[in-house]
């Protein structure tokens, strides 16, 4: 008997590989609303937890496209943790994470980063404001203003779905960020200071997983 009497797998893949070929710039998610809204309007009513259902069962599909890609299932983690959003953007996102997985050059940015989201997920987020005038190091200065050059470069390349210059924004915060931690003791005795160090790492920790999860990588570089 088939799993899938409807052949929604194959629909759903066949919704996705048009995407992907006419490079739409419209987010599966957005596409799946508006059809769940146009069915609402002939009065047939789509409960939250069908919404969630459908946005998995196509995250599952596109776990299988981004497979028969040789994507790595764990680079697939990271670049699907949040939402599908804009499918090439995505799928690009997750051919150059692959890439990076392997390559050795990258070891030393991809620890500068880690670093980051490792302290930021292990304490909470208590000061959510950056007070400049509470930095004592050129480097806390440093890494600010490198965060905010990056964040206004990243803003740009993500409204035009460019995964590649996206990342190499990203990828240049790691002298900064090395330089910080190199120069500042973020878990300092002074709460004021340690607070302000924290809410630091929390806006780069959140900058870096706009664009993937990279906690769930296994970067192969380190075996």
């Amino acid at each position: 008997v088939s799993q899938d009497p409807y052949g929604l797998r194959r629909q759903a893949i066949g919704v996705l590989r048009i995407l992907h070929d006419q490079n739409w710039k419209v987010s599966l998610e957005s596409i799946i609303d508006i059809v769940i809204q146009q069915y609402g309007e002939q009065g047939h009513s789509v409960e939250r937890s069908i919404q969630e259902k459908l946005f998995t069962f196509f995250k599952q599909r596109l776990n299988f496209i981004l497979k028969e890609m040789d994507i790595e299932p764990d680079v697939i983690e990271s670049v699907l943790m949040n939402e599908i959003g804009i499918l090439n953007y995505t799928i690009n996102k997750a051919i150059l994470l692959n890439e990076k997985r392997h390559d050795e050059s990258f070891k030393d940015v991809q620890e500068a980063l880690s670093r980051v989201l490792n302290l930021a997920s292990s304490q909470k987020n208590e000061a959510d404001k950056i007070q400049t005038d509470l930095f004592e190091t050129d480097s806390e200065q440093q890494l600010y203003d490198t965060m905010n050059r990056v964040q206004a470069n990243y803003a740009q390349a993500k409204m035009e779905y460019n995964a590649t210059v996206a990342f190499n924004e990203i990828i240049s915060l790691a002298d900064a960020i090395n330089g910080f931690f190199d120069n500042n003791m973020v878990m300092t005795d002074q709460k004021e200071i340690r607070l302000n160090r924290l809410a630091l790492v929390h806006h780069i920790a959140k900058l870096i997983n706009d664009f993937a999860d990279l906690t769930v990588i296994q970067w192969r570089q380190h075996h």
